[in-house]
């Protein structure tokens, strides 16, 4: 689309290219000052469609999220079967 628009084709053709109205391609044109956005990228600490099924799957099954980050090494530190929350902060038996 951008290609097209500064080449200098029509908005009417542009829009017909695409099946839509001529409005709805000025309104993206205008968001993006007509310059093609730079292209997207997922970030590397975002997980994956796979990971969040797993989760999902373990949140539905009744796990807790720490229980699945203890089980997986995900978590970042130790965990202790016994690891109770406690106002937001995480407890093991040695800290309470």
């Amino acid at each position: 689309m951008w290609e097209r628009w500064q080449k200098g084709e029509s908005l009417q053709r542009i829009a017909q290219l695409f099946g839509r109205n001529h409005s709805s391609v000025q309104g993206i044109l205008v968001e993006t000052g007509g310059i093609r956005p730079a292209q997207r990228h997922r970030s590397q600490l975002a997980l994956t469609l796979a990971e969040r099924e797993v989760i999902s799957r373990a949140l539905v099954a009744g796990h807790s999220l720490l229980d699945w980050l203890c089980e997986t090494h995900l978590f970042g530190q130790p965990c202790a079967s016994q690891t109770v929350h406690q106002g937001g902060e995480i407890l093991r038996p040695a800290d309470r």
